[in-house]
């Protein structure tokens, strides 16, 4: 999400140049839902709404103006759900853990189980979050109840539930496990190898990144590089030929080799090294030169 905030007399202004689609990716395999027994008390969100301007430009990209974060995050919601529909807002019921019983879907009663210690953390936690961050995450829960509230023939099926920031924040984060909605990705994601642990950018391919990568879980709970883009090379086909290179994970696997992590931070950096192509270029690059035979000790 990238957005602008601006001083001006009429206080703040926030424009939203581009949009993530955060939640587009998340699909619930549910049945359809069924409709609810009880009356639901539906909040009014007219003043919100009367906050928030949306000017779609060409090949529908959104651009959102709002009075404040939450108008914002109001507005960011509503367009997620003109372009995603449902998707979105199963994707809550999911955080909230109760997919298996809105949608009477008993196959997810084992990912309601883990969802709903989340989303106990969420609302458990909710108060550390900063108030800003918390008025991203109420505004878009409130943005997509509106969208349903107000576009019933979309829904006609749904039980109607009001969503809170707790959902968003359960989706988003799990709960701030790590500190908050809106900490840092690199304080989460990790290249770690060797000597080295440095953040890294870079995500699942569902959500448009330019490097994929994937991640496990360590033992303190970041996520670090597993798998994914390690090893890239650029070459331009030239007269000789010109090449860049990175291999994330280095030239051996021998973790007392000098060349075990000494890529690993240029990754995480997003820098290439020079390839040695040409007779010339190999000798200016030399470090060692040896016959086989003769060091059969040496591994790097």
């Amino acid at each position: 999400m990238k957005y602008i905030r601006q001083k001006s007399k009429k206080g703040i202004q926030i424009t939203l140049l581009g949009l993530i689609p955060l939640l587009s990716t998340c699909v619930v395999p549910a049945r359809q839902p069924v409709r609810p027994v009880v009356r639901v008390v539906i909040p009014d969100y007219t003043n919100l709404a009367r906050q928030v301007e949306i000017t779609r430009t060409d090949y529908g990209v959104p651009h959102i103006q709002g009075g404040n974060l939450k108008a914002m995050a109001f507005g960011m919601a509503w367009c997620q759900m003109e372009d995603y529909g449902a998707r979105v807002a199963e994707s809550l019921v999911a955080a909230r853990g109760i997919a298996a019983k809105v949608f009477e879907n008993p196959e997810l009663i084992e990912s309601d189980f883990w969802r709903k210690r989340s989303y106990n953390r969420a609302v458990e936690t909710y108060h550390q979050l900063h108030q800003d961050t918390r008025d991203v995450l109420e505004g878009f829960a409130a943005g997509v109840t509106a969208y349903i509230k107000f576009h019933p023939e979309e829904f006609a099926e749904w039980p109607f539930l009001v969503f809170t920031g707790h959902d968003v924040s359960a989706l988003t984060t799990g709960g701030p496990n790590w500190g908050g909605w809106d900490v840092a990705w690199g304080e989460v994601h990790r290249v770690r190898r060797g000597e080295v642990d440095v953040p890294v950018g870079g995500g699942s391919g569902g959500l448009g990144c330019f490097r994929v990568l994937s991640f496990g879980t360590a033992e303190d709970g970041k996520l670090v590089a597993n798998r994914g883009d390690g090893w890239v090379l650029a070459v331009e086909f030239s007269n000789p030929p010109r090449a860049y290179s990175i291999l994330a994970y280095g030239q051996s696997s021998q973790e007392d080799s000098p060349h075990f992590d000494d890529q690993a931070e240029m990754f995480a950096r997003n820098e290439m090294k020079r390839v040695a192509f040409t007779p010339q270029e190999i000798r200016e690059h030399s470090i060692h030169r040896y016959k086989p035979e003769l060091r059969p000790d040496r591994r790097d």
